[in-house]
C-alpha cells in the first residue's frame, strides 16, 4: 500500500531510530491529518497504529502518536478506525507542545461526544486532562459540551479521585494563567487579550463545575448510613 506519510519530517536530535517504525511514528504528529484529503483513508489509520504499536514505548513516542491521534479523531470517517490500543495512549497523558493542532480540534463539540460515548472514564479524564491547557483557550461551541461532561461524567462519591485529578491539573493552568497574559502568550503574535480573557473565563467556569459536582457528592455522603458508604468508598 502506498502510504502519504511524509518521513522527512524532524525529529528530535539524539533520538534512536534504529528501530524501522521509528521514523514513521515519531513524523505523525507533524502530518498535516486535517487539511490533507490523501490521509483521509482507513488504511493509513491501521498503518499508523501497526507501526505505533510496534516502536518501544517512550514519552516521545507517546505525544506524537496522541498529537496525531487527536487529529486523526477529529475526523469522522476515520475515528471508527482507530484500534482501542492505540486510543489508549491517550491515557498515558504526554505533554502536547504549546502549538498543537489535534487539541485545538479535540475541543470541538462532536469530539467531546466522542470521548463521552466511548464510556470509559479513565479515557475520557486523560483526554480532558490533555485537552484543558494553559496553551489554549476551547473551542466556542465545544465549551458547553466540555461543562456537561464536567457537570455529569464525574457525579457521585465514586468519583473522588477522578475529580480531584480533573481539579488538579485545571489549578495548575489557571496558576499558569494568573502570572499574566505575556506568561502564557511567549510570543504566539495570533494570541490576544480577548483569547487570554476568555481561557481564564472558561477554566474558572468548568473549576467551579467541578467544586460543586464534589459539594452535592459531600451531601449525598453526609445523609448515608455508615455501612453504606464504607461499601460505596471501596
Amino acid at each position: 500500500m502506498e502510504t502519504h506519510l511524509d518521513l522527512h519530517r524532524p525529529v528530535v536530535r539524539g533520538t534512536d531510530l534504529s528501530h524501522p517504525d521509528q521514523a514513521i511514528v515519531l513524523s505523525l504528529a507533524y502530518e498535516p491529518w486535517v487539511r490533507d484529503d490523501k490521509l483521509h483513508d482507513k488504511n493509513v489509520v491501521t498503518m499508523l497504529a501497526a507501526a505505533a504499536s510496534a516502536v518501544p514505548y517512550t514519552e516521545e513516542v507517546a505525544r506524537s502518536v496522541v498529537g496525531a491521534l487527536l487529529q486523526v479523531a477529529s475526523i469522522g470517517s476515520l475515528r471508527l478506525h482507530i484500534p482501542d490500543r492505540t486510543l489508549g495512549l491517550v491515557g498515558e497523558r504526554p505533554p502536547l507542545p504549546p502549538t498543537c493542532i489535534g487539541r485545538k480540534r479535540a475541543a470541538r463539540p462532536d469530539f467531546v461526544r466522542y470521548v463521552r460515548e466511548l464510556g470509559n472514564i479513565g479515557i475520557l479524564k486523560s483526554y480532558l486532562i490533555i485537552v484543558w491547557s494553559e496553551w489554549d483557550f476551547l473551542d466556542r461551541e465545544g465549551f458547553p459540551e466540555l461543562c456537561n461532561s464536567a457537570r455529569e461524567d464525574f457525579r457521585g462519591i465514586g468519583s473522588w479521585d477522578d475529580r480531584e485529578d480533573l481539579v488538579e491539573r485545571l489549578n495548575h493552568i489557571l496558576g499558569e494563567l494568573d502570572q499574566g497574559f505575556e506568561h502564557v502568550k511567549r510570543g504566539r503574535t495570533w494570541y490576544g487579550m480577548t483569547n487570554f480573557q476568555r481561557q481564564k473565563k472558561q477554566y474558572r467556569t468548568l473549576r467551579k463545575l467541578l467544586q460543586e459536582v464534589e459539594r452535592d457528592a459531600m451531601e449525598t455522603l453526609s445523609r448515608m448510613p455508615l455501612e453504606v458508604v464504607i461499601l460505596s468508598v471501596h
